[in-house]
């Protein structure tokens, strides 16, 4: 747990060598940012599982490869899971600690509404806190829609859900700042992956079963959570 004032915000640990899916038609950008920069607030979205993208395809039709990544190291992250009381809509409630992306200073970035970032002076106190992980309403209801019509078969063993304060059950988000440090200023990205929260480690087609084949040779379900663990 930390707190803002006097709220207790529960706080969980994604530890290194979780898989990281992320399906994004330029992946040079995780690691380049947006015209070379990463603002103080930069998201850059992970799922847990790769399949979860095949149920939103209004999103991810047109992107021929998954991007697998591992954790660098252990992640402290903010929970909007249950048991946790908040969820991906805190940032619309008054004096929380999470507002919508573009309620934050101005950046090199255009933020965007729908998207939580940490106020900034919760950020300020807790700089070791780098992302959060959450349940997206709209992503579940288009994801649950995909297997209802079939469209994941075999594929939905690999996608295992959580639940958040609201009743939504689905699979969940992590958004994680880049770097390991995080820098209140504008700053341009390092060339050293080293400094970088996550490896990556492989493009994969998402035709075919080469998705499938990684996670049977290479993803270990933690026991008790919905992430999985690399094995070389």
């Amino acid at each position: 747990m930390v707190k803002y004032g006097n709220t207790k915000i529960p706080v969980i640990k994604i530890p290194k060598g979780t898989l990281l899916f992320r399906a994004v038609l330029n992946p040079e950008s995780d690691y380049e940012g947006v015209d070379n920069c990463f603002p103080p607030q930069y998201n850059v979205f992970f799922y847990y599982s790769p399949f979860v993208v095949d149920g939103i395809p209004e999103w991810y039709h047109r992107i021929p490869n998954m991007q697998v990544y591992v954790t660098t190291h252990d992640l402290k992250i903010v929970s909007l899971i249950s048991p946790s009381k908040f969820t991906r809509g805190t940032r619309l409630t008054k004096k929380q600690f999470m507002v919508p992306c573009n309620k934050t200073r101005k950046a090199c970035l255009q933020p965007r509404a729908y998207d939580p970032c940490f106020r900034e002076s919760f950020l300020e106190k807790h700089p070791t806190l780098l992302g959060w992980t959450a349940l997206g309403n709209n992503d579940v209801k288009a994801y649950k829609e995909s297997v209802q019509k079939g469209l994941l078969g075999d594929r939905e063993k690999y996608v295992h859900f959580v639940s958040d304060s609201r009743g939504i059950v689905g699979p969940p988000e992590l958004a994680i700042y880049p770097l390991k440090k995080r820098y209140m200023e504008d700053i341009q990205p390092p060339k050293d992956t080293d400094l970088f929260n996550y490896q990556h480690i492989a493009s994969i087609s998402r035709n075919g079963h080469d998705l499938e084949d990684f996670m049977n040779q290479h993803a270990e379900k933690v026991e008790g959570k919905w992430y999985y663990v690399y094995k070389p």
